[in-house]
């Protein structure tokens, strides 16, 4: 069982890798606002967590665009977020846990970001 978490981190770590190094981030969860204001999260970076009790720490950046499209404002202040994929599926932030409910919740930005890294295809 930990070969395939070791494999299936590898993959996500190339897969990932290969993502941040293109231009533009695709983002793992948009917000819309009554304003049309988009709030964008994108993964910077991710690796095995130096933390046991999770499987991913992860970098964070927040991208805000206007109705037409422009940024407006970017933070690329790399926050540090832990991913837990196995029960109790959790995030972390900070000294903040967010035990994650099954299903997960629509438009919760922490469920995006563990769909994104837990949910991988394993071929």
């Amino acid at each position: 069982m930990r070969q395939l978490g070791a494999i299936l981190t590898a993959i996500t770590l190339a897969t990932l890798g290969t993502a941040s190094e293109a231009q533009e981030r695709q983002p793992f969860h948009v917000a819309e606002f009554p304003d049309n204001r988009i709030i964008s999260l994108a993964i910077l970076m991710s690796e095995a967590s130096a933390d046991l009790q999770f499987d991913y720490d992860v970098e964070v950046e927040l991208t805000e665009q206007d109705p037409g499209g422009q940024t407006i404002f970017a933070d690329y202040g790399h926050h540090l977020v832990r991913v837990r994929c196995t029960a109790p599926k959790a995030v972390k932030v900070g000294s903040v846990l967010y035990k994650l409910e099954t299903p997960a919740v629509a438009d919760d930005w922490k469920g995006d970001l563990w769909k994104t890294l837990c949910f991988q295809p394993v071929s």
